[in-house]
C-alpha cells in the first residue's frame, strides 16, 4: 500500500504508530548524505526555523542541525507537507558558494520544463533540459553562469498553499544525482570560481568518469595550508619569508598582471614566489634551502596539475615556475653549477611546464573568457542587458582574460624559435580583451605592456609559418614579408615613445623595443633561411647573389636588417640609464657620449642599475639577448672568412659590454645571465683564435701579401660597406 504524507489522513491508527505524527521519507532517500556516510541515525524531527528559512538554509536532519553541518535535506527532492508550510529559500547549488561554505559544491537538478522552481531560476543556472529564455548569449554560449546579483528574477518563487500538493508532485519529479552515486568533496560538477561558475550537465561524460574511475579529488583546505607553511617556516625560516615575498615589485612587473591581483595567495603560490625569489639569498643560505624548497613546491604542484578543477592561483604558480627556473642550489657541492654539486637543483622544461598551465587554464576555460567578455559588451551595446547588471560578470571575466593573455605571452615566449608550437590560439579577439591606451597607472601600463607583448607575438608567428617552394613564389613570399614589415614598422611606432613618456615602471618598457628587435630579428633570421633552402644549388654560385625580385638583391637587403637589429638589441639594452657600469670619476669617458639616448632622459637623477632589476628577468630574455649576440658574432666570422676582414662598426665594444652587464646581472653561476655571458665570451674566443690563426700567414690576407699577413681592413671597410654587411647577415644564416 502507497505510503502517503497526509496528515489529515482518515486512518490516524497509521499515522500514529510512532506515538507523533511524523513525516515519512521514501525508501529511495532514507538518510541523508552525510547521516549515510557516517552510518549514523537520520531524523527529521522539527520545522526548519525561521532564520534558517530567512536566510536560505532549508530542512535539515536533526543530526546535522545540531553539528551545524550542511545536509543534503537543504536541496533534497522529499519535501514533507510540514516543510510545506515554511517560507521557501532558492536551493544552495543556485546560490554561489561562500568561501567557507561546502554547499555550493551541492550538484544541480535535471527537472521536467513546467516545473516552478526551475523556471524561476534557469536564468540564473544553465539548465540542458528546458529551453529558458536567454539573459545574454555570451553566457549561454560559453556555459558561463552570471554571478550573484547580476541576476534581477526574485530569488524564490511564491508557491501558493493551495498548490502544495501539485508543488509537492512536480519536485517529485527531480532525480537528484546524489540519490544514485555518492558525492566525493569537491566534485567536478559543482560550482568553480571561474567567469560565471561551472555546470557539471554541460560535461555529463566528465561526471560520469569521475564516478566510475573514482578519482580522488585533492581539497586545498586550511590542513594542507598550514602543513606547507609549517614545512616552509622550517626551511627558509620567518624573516627569510619575509624578505622575500617582494614578489609583487620585483618579479610581477615581468609578466604584467594587475598588481596585488592574488591580494591572499594560496600557499602553492606562495612555494613558487619563494622559489624564484630565494636567488637572492646570500650563497650559503641558497645552497642549503633552495633543493628542499623546490622539492616541497613540485610536490604541492603535482597535486595541482592533476586535478580536475584547478585554481588560477595554481595555474599562475605553474606559470611563473615557467619562466624562472630555480638557481644556487650548487654553490655548496663540487659542481659549482655544472650539475654535480650535491645539493645541485634539477632543471624542468620550462616548455612543458608552461604547456601544464596552459592544458590547466583550459580546463578552466579561461581560454573562453576573452570571447565571454566580447559577447557581453556587445549585448550592452545593442542594450539588450544593462551595464549595470553585468558589471560584476565583465571584471570578473577580464580579470580571467589577463591570465589567459599573460600565459599565452609566457607560452610564446618559451617557445618561439624552439621548434615547439603553442597550444594556446590567439584570436581577433585578443585586442579589445583589455583597455590599454592608458600609462596612467602602474595597472594601466601593466595592461598597455600585455597587449603590446601579444600584437608582438601575433606577427611574429604569422610570420614565421611564411614559406615558399619555388623560386616561382618569391615574389608572393616578398609581398607576404613586406606585409609582416609593415606591421612591426606600425607596432615600432607605438612602442618607441613609451619609455619617455610612461610615468610608471619605466624600466619595463624599454623591453617592448627589445621585444620589438628580437621578434623582427627572429623573422628575418627565418627569411633568410628559406631564401638559402631554395636557392642554394650546385650551380658554384653563392646563393645570396641570386636571390632577386624585381631588381633587389633580397638576401642582402634581409641580411642588412637582421644584421642592424641584432647590433640595435645589444645597443637598447645598453642604453637604458646606468645600464654600464658607474664611471671611476665624475667626468665622463669621451666614449660615453651615445650613453645619451633619447630614452634615458626619462630616468630620474638616481635610477636603480639596471642590473639589480635585470637579476629578476625571465630566463627566457636572456636567451633572446644572447641570442642576438651570437647572431652579430657570426656575422663578424662570415665577414672574416669571406674577406678576411673585420666587421666595420661598434660590434666589439657592444659585445664586450653587453657581456659586462650579464655578469653583474648574475645571481649565482647558474643564473641564465651568467651562463649567456659564458657562451658569448666562447663564441668571441673562437672568432679571435681564427683570426689570429689567419694572421700568421694561414689565411688569404697573408698570401695576398698584407704587412706582416695582417688584413687592410681599413681597405675593406672603404671598397664594400654595406655589402659586407649584408653578405656577412646571410653566411650567418646559413651556418
Amino acid at each position: 500500500m502507497k505510503r502517503t504524507l497526509d496528515n489529515t489522513s482518515d486512518k490516524p491508527s497509521e499515522a500514529l504508530s510512532s506515538g507523533r505524527i511524523q513525516a515519512k521519507r521514501p525508501k529511495s532517500s532514507q538518510a541523508c548524505s552525510s547521516c549515510r556516510k557516517h552510518k549514523t541515525r537520520c531524523e527529521l524531527i522539527d520545522n526548519p526555523s525561521p532564520a534558517d528559512a530567512h536566510s536560505g538554509a532549508g530542512y535539515r536532519c536533526h543530526r546535522c542541525k545540531v553539528l551545524n553541518i550542511s545536509c543534503s535535506f537543504e536541496s533534497s527532492e522529499f519535501a514533507p507537507q510540514l516543510m510545506a508550510r515554511a517560507t521557501p529559500s532558492p536551493p544552495p547549488y543556485l546560490r554561489y558558494p561562500h568561501p567557507t561554505s561546502t554547499t555550493g559544491t551541492e550538484p544541480p537538478r535535471i527537472g521536467p520544463q513546467n516545473n516552478p522552481l526551475s523556471l524561476a531560476h534557469r536564468d540564473a543556472h544553465a539548465m540542458l533540459a528546458p529551453a529558458t529564455p536567454r539573459l545574454n548569449s555570451a553566457a549561454i554560449k560559453h556555459g558561463f553562469i552570471p554571478r550573484e546579483g547580476s541576476v534581477t528574477t526574485p530569488h524564490t518563487p511564491q508557491t501558493p498553499l493551495g498548490n502544495v500538493d501539485a508543488h509537492i508532485q512536480q519536485k517529485e519529479d527531480y532525480i537528484k544525482l546524489e540519490d544514485l552515486f555518492p558525492l566525493p568533496p569537491n566534485a567536478p560538477w559543482g560550482f568553480v570560481k571561474v567567469p560565471g561558475g561551472f555546470d557539471w550537465t554541460a560535461t555529463p561524460m566528465l561526471a560520469m568518469q569521475n564516478i566510475t574511475t573514482s578519482r580522488a579529488h585533492y581539497t586545498h583546505g586550511e590542513g594542507e595550508g598550514m602543513e606547507l607553511h609549517a614545512s616552509l617556516a622550517n626551511i627558509l625560516g620567518p624573516d627569510n619569508i619575509k624578505n622575500l615575498l617582494h614578489f609583487e615589485s620585483r618579479y610581477s612587473p615581468w609578466i604584467n598582471l594587475q598588481p596585488f591581483s592574488a591580494p591572499n595567495p594560496s600557499m602553492l603560490l606562495t612555494l613558487a614566489h619563494c622559489l624564484v625569489a630565494s636567488r637572492h639569498l646570500d650563497p650559503a643560505t641558497r645552497s642549503a634551502v633552495v633543493p628542499p624548497l623546490q622539492k616541497l613546491t613540485e610536490d604541492a604542484i603535482l597535486r595541482h596539475v592533476f586535478s580536475a578543477i584547478p585554481s588560477t592561483q595554481a595555474i599562475q604558480a605553474v606559470m611563473v615556475l615557467s619562466l624562472w627556473c630555480p638557481i644556487g642550489g650548487g654553490e655548496g657541492g663540487q659542481g659549482q653549477g655544472q650539475g654535480q654539486g650535491r645539493g645541485e637543483v634539477e632543471v624542468r622544461d620550462g616548455r612543458l611546464l608552461v604547456a601544464s598551465a596552459v592544458s590547466m587554464a583550459m580546463n578552466l576555460r579561461l581560454s573562453q573568457a576573452i570571447e565571454y567578455v566580447a559577447g557581453l559588451r556587445e549585448e550592452i551595446r545593442k542594450e539588450e542587458v544593462r551595464e549595470e547588471d553585468v558589471e560584476g560578470d565583465i571584471g570578473d571575466g577580464v580579470e580571467k582574460a589577463r591570465l589567459w593573455l599573460s600565459l599565452m605571452n609566457a607560452e610564446w615566449l618559451l617557445c618561439v624559435g624552439t621548434g615547439r608550437s603553442p597550444l594556446s590560439q590567439r584570436t581577433s579577439l585578443d585586442h579589445a580583451a583589455i583597455e590599454w591606451s592608458s600609462h596612467a597607472t602602474i595597472g594601466a601600463c601593466r595592461d598597455m605592456r600585455l597587449a603590446l607583448v601579444g600584437q608582438l607575438v601575433e606577427v611574429t608567428e604569422a610570420a614565421l609559418r611564411l614559406h615558399f617552394e619555388g623560386k616561382a613564389d618569391f615574389g608572393r613570399f616578398y609581398k607576404e614579408v613586406n606585409d609582416v614589415c609593415t606591421k612591426f614598422d606600425n607596432l615600432l611606432r607605438l612602442i618607441s615613445p613609451l619609455p619617455v613618456v610612461a610615468e610608471h615602471e619605466v624600466f619595463y618598457f624599454h623591453f617592448l623595443v627589445i621585444y620589438h628587435n628580437v621578434c623582427r630579428l627572429l623573422v628575418m633570421h627565418h627569411c633568410l633561411r628559406e631564401t638559402r633552402r631554395v636557392y642554394a644549388d650546385n650551380s658554384g654560385q653563392l646563393w645570396h647573389t641570386l636571390a632577386e625580385h624585381g631588381g633587389i638583391n633580397l638576401a642582402a637587403q634581409w641580411g642588412q636588417e637582421a644584421l642592424l637589429l641584432a647590433e640595435g638589441t645589444l645597443s637598447a639594452i645598453l642604453s637604458i640609464p646606468a645600464a654600464r657600469a658607474p664611471p671611476h670619476s665624475p667626468a665622463h669617458s669621451p666614449h660615453s657620449h651615445h650613453s645619451h639616448s633619447p630614452h634615458a632622459h626619462a630616468s630620474h637623477a638616481h635610477a636603480p642599475d639596471p642590473a639589480a632589476l635585470l637579476n629578476t628577468a625571465p630566463d627566457q630574455i636572456f636567451a633572446m639577448l644572447c641570442f642576438a649576440a651570437s647572431f652579430l658574432v657570426m656575422c663578424k666570422l662570415a665577414i672574416h672568412q669571406n674577406h678576411g676582414a673585420d666587421l666595420p662598426g661598434s660590434s666589439d665594444l657592444l659585445l664586450a659590454r653587453a657581456v659586462e652587464l650579464l655578469v653583474r646581472s648574475a645571481c649565482a653561476p647558474d643564473h641564465a645571465p651568467a651562463k649567456c655571458a659564458q657562451l658569448i665570451r666562447g663564441l668571441i674566443a673562437s672568432f679571435e683564435a681564427r683570426v689570429r690563426k689567419r694572421a700568421h700567414g694561414a689565411g688569404v690576407c697573408g698570401a695576398e701579401g698584407g704587412q706582416g699577413g695582417q688584413c687592410n681592413t681599413s681597405a675593406v671597410r672603404t671598397s664594400v660597406g654595406r655589402e659586407l654587411r649584408a653578405e656577412a647577415a646571410a653566411g650567418s644564416a646559413s651556418g
